[in-house]
């Protein structure tokens, strides 16, 4: 609502802008899920999919967005992002079949982001194994979420554990069948400690996040109460704030 109508020439503000939409929805569906109750339905893997999912789109926002680069390093990123978009686009629609009138533009238009990428001094620091998946349109970011974590000075080790819960949860892998059929067959004990621990997590992720947008844009709390929480979930995130 803040943002309805607004448009801005800078890339990253506007940006921050489509990430701070899909993460009011993230939020919205979490919301569905969490139990109100101890009589409710509790479905622990689709909640830690989604608060892996908006731990993803947090640290992508910051690395985009909010990450203090240089005006060509900020350029060649959003060049990925936006060639990776075309990419995926052409992708989906070739193996979907989709027949329409716009298939030649769009397929114009990745191979017009494909040339100013290798044409972009940025590229030629890259490996060769680098060069070559961006070329294919496979990377969209230079760093995945570890290396973000770490450039954002997140406590490593702790993020490891906790995305990995998550992460086995996403996959259903055995770990996770194991996990929910443990938690039938005996109890839900186990299932609500994660859950606690992973709703915590998560907040201090989405709350990091509202604050850096809030900051970028020149956009000040309009309750003091909305600071305070928002800050104390922003200090458990960081090493050394």
């Amino acid at each position: 609502m803040q943002f309805d109508g607004v448009d801005t020439d800078c890339r990253k503000k506007k940006t921050s802008t489509y990430y701070l939409a899909k993460l009011a929805h993230s939020c919205w569906s979490l919301n569905k899920l969490l139990p109100k109750s101890d009589d409710d339905f509790f479905d622990f893997p689709s909640i830690a999919a989604i608060c892996r999912n908006i731990i993803e789109l947090t640290n992508l926002c910051w690395y985009y967005c909010i990450d203090d680069t240089d005006l060509l390093e900020s350029e060649f990123r959003f060049l990925l992002y936006d060639f990776h978009d075309s990419t995926a686009l052409n992708s989906i629609f070739e193996n979907l079949g989709f027949d329409m009138d716009d298939n030649d533009k769009l397929h114009e238009e990745k191979l017009d982001y494909k040339k100013l990428i290798i044409e972009h001094p940025r590229y030629q620091n890259l490996t060769a194994e680098e060069k070559k998946q961006v070329k294919k349109g496979r990377k969209s970011t230079l760093q995945n979420q570890f290396q973000i974590v770490e450039s954002r000075r997140i406590n490593s080790n702790e993020f490891h554990g906790i995305y990995k819960l998550l992460s086995t949860h996403t996959h259903s892998t055995a770990t996770s069948i194991n996990f929910l059929t443990h938690s039938r067959l005996h109890s839900t004990e186990m299932d609500k400690a994660f859950l606690g621990l992973t709703i915590d997590y998560t907040s201090s992720f989405i709350a990091d996040m509202v604050k850096s947008i809030g900051e970028i844009w020149h956009i000040e709390f309009a309750k003091p109460d909305s600071k305070e929480f928002i800050e104390h979930f922003v200090e458990q995130l960081y090493i050394d704030i």
